[in-house]
């Protein structure tokens, strides 16, 4: 699908690609807690009982993070070769929803509420991922594919923030997904 001109319709680039690396999974009895279970199933009724009705505002630095990610996925699309280009076309529809898809999930029950920045920076970590996992798999498809990395300054910053300021090297490689050097 990505080797011929029939075969570039932008499916390939609709894919949210997961590749980690991970290690072999030794047996565990370890089970989902019913207490989780219920909690988690009530939240999806709740969720589907709004009937697809929801309508997330962004607010005014959830807006700030959105623009600044939004012009710098821009940038890299225009420059990016034509294998990866796609991706990151679709990469802003992407985003959204995922900020959509967090914020239901932590707020269920106020959809008028404003998107917070920490949803948002959460919604851009998710995509970064998928972009760098979309060059992963790419690599293997046989197109060799660069990963570039999108607003890392920011990314540090707030993986910091999120530890409360400070952060060993090691756990801000694991915090920036581990596929940043």
């Amino acid at each position: 699908l990505l080797r011929n001109e029939a075969g570039r319709d932008g499916f390939i680039d609709r894919i949210l690609f997961s590749y980690p690396d991970v290690n072999p999974a030794m047996w565990s009895d370890r089970a989902v807690s019913p207490d989780a279970f219920t909690d988690v199933l009530s939240l999806f009724r709740h969720l589907r009982r709004l009937d697809g009705h929801v309508a997330v505002h962004l607010g005014a630095e959830a807006k700030r993070s959105w623009a600044a990610w939004f012009n710098d996925n821009q940038r890299l699309a225009d420059a990016a070769l034509p294998a990866i280009a796609g991706v990151y076309a679709k990469l802003p529809n992407q985003v959204a929803r995922l900020a959509l898809v967090l914020d239901c999930l932590a707020h269920p029950d106020d959809p008028r509420r404003p998107l917070s920045p920490e949803t948002m920076d959460g919604a851009i970590e998710l995509g970064e991922y998928f972009r760098a996992h979309a060059h992963r798999v790419q690599t293997h498809f046989g197109l060799a594919v660069p990963t570039p990395i999108v607003r890392l300054e920011g990314r540090i910053q707030g993986a910091l923030e999120r530890e409360g300021g400070g952060a060993s090297r090691r756990r801000l490689h694991a915090l920036l997904g581990g596929h940043v050097p």
